[in-house]
Order: C-alpha cells, then sequence, then structure tokens
C-alpha cells in the first residue's frame, strides 16, 4: 500500500484505506476502485492523497533505506 498525491491516482487502483474528509466522514471506503469521476469529485473536495493498494507509484521522492 502506498499514500500518493490524487494527481497520481488512475482508473482502476484500489483504495487500501477510506478516504476521509476534513470532518472524518468517510467518502470512500476501503476496496473502492478509482474511476476517472470519482477521481474528479475528490478533486472538486480538495482531497489530496489516497492510500492504494499494489505496487508503489513513482512519486518522484527518492525513499530512503
Amino acid at each position: 500500500m502506498q499514500k500518493i498525491p490524487l494527481s497520481l491516482a488512475k482508473p482502476g487502483m484500489k483504495l487500501a484505506k477510506a478516504v476521509l474528509n476534513e470532518n472524518g466522514l468517510i467518502l470512500c471506503g476501503e476496496g473502492t476502485e478509482l474511476n476517472e469521476m470519482l477521481i474528479s469529485r475528490l478533486a472538486g473536495m480538495d482531497i489530496q492523497r489516497v492510500t492504494v493498494e499494489g505496487h508503489p507509484v513513482d512519486t518522484g521522492v527518492e525513499v530512503k533505506s
């Protein structure tokens, strides 16, 4: 699982954690598969990051071990 900027989210990715608004209300549950419309709606609600399942996405930030 990896927390990524919403701008790097792609249709077909699955959420590894629920997406919450600033009041803690669930907007999308864990396991929800993202699509173009959902990504656009989340962006419209000013969601900046999501946690997705699967292989890491290159965010352009080097991870030090």
